[in-house]
C-alpha cells in the first residue's frame, strides 16, 4: 500500500505536459522567429504554438540599443506559409548604417519589435516579440528546416534530429563547431552581484564542414555554432536530448529543483538507488502524503520548466536563465512591460507578499543574442523566501492577476 502513491506519481513524471497557457500580456504569448538574408531583404519567419490564435496583423518597429523605437518605414505584409507559421519580408537597408549630417555612420537598430493587434472585443494585445537583427541574425543566408521543409524558429535541436540547410544566393561553405561549456543555473533574485552568464571563454571541442544544402544531425548534446564563410559571425545552436523541452529523465527532474532545495537534498536524490522514485517521494513528502496534491505540484512545476525551455533557451536551457527561474518559482508574470533597455515583470501579489517589479536588461552576447539579465536587489528576499516556503508547504505559487 505504501508504494502505490509513488507508482501513480512516477506515471506522471514521464513526460510532463505543459499547463494551459496563461492569459495574454505575458511572455508566453510571444512568437518564435528565424531570419535569412536574401539579396536586399531580410525574411523573417514567425511561428506560434497551437495553444494560441494565429496573429492576424503585426506592426513592425525598429528598436535601437538605447531603447529608441520607431515604426518600420514601409508597409509589411504577414503571409501564411504553413500550419502555425507565417513570414514577412522587410527591406534590409533600413537596418544598415547610414551617414549622418557630419558624414559619420549613425547608430543602427539591434532588433525588430513585432506588435500584435488586440482582437476586437477580446483581451489586450499580447506582449511584443523582439527579433535580434545583429550578427548572424542579420547576415546569415540560410535557415534550418526539418524533414518536412518547415523552417525551424527555435534556438535548439534534439539529438539525432535530422535538419537541412536551406540557403539563398551564393552557397558559402559553413563550419559547425561544438564547444565545451558548463553553464550554471540563475542565482536567486536577491543575490546582488554578477549573475552567471555565458562563460568568459569557451573552448572548441570539435569542428567539421557542412555543405550549403546538406542534411545532418547531431548526436551529442551541448552548445554548437555555425559559421558561414571563414570569418562570419557565429550562429549559436543548443542541442538537447530527445525529450526536450519536456521533462523525461531523472536528471531533468532533479536539476530544476535547485530553486527549492538544498545541495544536500539534491545530492541525496541523485545518489538514491532509483532517483525517479526518490523524486516522487520528495514531492509526496512536501504534499503531506497526499497523492493528488503531489500530482498538482508536479504538473505545475515541471510544466513551467517545459514552458520556459520553449521560451528562453539560448546558450543554456531556459530553466537555467533569469527569466526562467522567476517563471518557474513565482509563476508566469501577470504583466510584461517593455523598457528602453529590456523589460519589467510586474507581480502584484505573490505568496501573501506585496509582490514586486522585476527589471530585466538586455545583455546580448555572441552565444545568447536575446539574453536578458535580472537586476538583482536585496529587497526581493521577502517575496522569494515566501514563495519557496509556500512550495515546500505543498502549495504551488501562482501570481495574482
Amino acid at each position: 500500500m505504501k508504494t502505490a502513491p509513488l507508482l501513480l506519481l512516477t506515471a506522471l513524471l514521464l513526460p510532463v505536459a505543459a499547463p494551459p497557457p496563461p492569459p495574454v500580456r505575458t511572455a508566453a504569448t510571444a512568437l518564435s522567429t528565424a531570419t535569412r538574408h536574401e539579396a536586399d531583404s531580410l525574411r523573417v519567419w514567425v511561428s506560434w504554438p497551437t495553444t494560441r490564435p494565429a496573429p492576424t496583423r503585426l506592426r513592425v518597429h525598429r528598436v535601437w540599443p538605447t531603447g529608441r523605437e520607431a515604426p518600420w518605414p514601409d508597409s509589411v505584409t504577414l503571409r501564411p506559409v504553413g500550419p502555425q507559421q507565417a513570414m514577412l519580408v522587410v527591406a534590409r537597408r533600413h537596418l544598415l548604417p547610414t551617414p549622418g549630417a557630419t558624414g559619420a555612420a549613425t547608430a543602427t537598430p539591434d532588433r525588430l519589435r513585432l506588435r500584435e493587434s488586440a482582437v476586437a472585443g477580446g483581451p489586450d494585445a499580447p506582449a511584443p516579440t523582439d527579433v535580434p537583427v545583429t550578427g548572424a541574425a542579420l547576415d546569415r543566408t540560410y535557415a534550418l528546416t526539418d524533414t518536412a521543409q518547415r523552417v525551424l524558429t527555435r534556438a535548439w535541436l534534439h539529438t539525432d534530429e535530422v535538419v537541412r540547410l536551406s540557403t539563398f544566393g551564393l552557397e558559402l561553405p559553413l563550419t559547425l563547431f561544438r564547444y565545451n561549456a558548463d553553464f550554471q543555473p540563475a542565482l536567486p533574485p536577491m543575490a546582488v552581484g554578477a549573475a552567471p552568464g555565458t562563460a568568459p571563454t569557451l573552448t572548441v571541442a570539435a569542428s567539421r564542414s557542412v555543405g550549403a544544402r546538406d542534411t545532418f544531425s547531431l548526436r551529442q548534446p551541448g552548445l554548437y555554432a555555425l559559421r558561414q564563410g571563414t570569418s562570419g559571425p557565429l550562429d549559436p545552436l543548443l542541442v538537447e536530448d530527445g525529450g526536450f523541452p519536456d521533462v523525461r529523465t531523472a536528471p531533468d527532474l532533479i536539476r530544476p529543483l535547485i530553486y527549492l532545495t538544498t545541495a544536500q537534498e539534491r545530492q541525496a536524490l541523485y545518489d538514491a538507488p532509483d532517483p525517479k522514485k526518490a523524486t516522487d517521494r520528495f514531492w509526496l513528502d512536501i504534499a503531506g502524503g497526499q497523492p493528488e496534491t503531489a500530482r498538482t505540484l508536479i504538473r505545475t512545476y515541471y510544466g513551467r520548466v517545459a514552458e520556459v525551455n520553449r521560451l528562453y533557451s539560448c546558450h543554456k536551457p531556459g530553466w537555467m536563465t533569469d527569466r526562467g527561474m522567476l517563471w518557474i518559482v513565482l509563476g508566469p508574470p501577470p504583466r510584461v512591460e517593455p523598457t528602453p533597455d529590456g523589460e519589467d515583470w510586474v507581480y502584484k501579489e505573490v505568496a501573501d507578499t506585496g509582490g514586486g517589479r522585476f527589471r530585466f536588461r538586455r545583455r546580448p552576447s555572441v552565444f545568447a543574442p536575446d539574453q536578458y539579465e535580472l537586476r538583482r536587489e536585496r529587497g526581493f528576499e521577502e517575496v522569494w523566501y515566501a514563495a519557496t516556503a509556500q512550495w515546500r508547504r505543498g502549495v504551488a505559487v501562482t501570481a495574482v492577476r
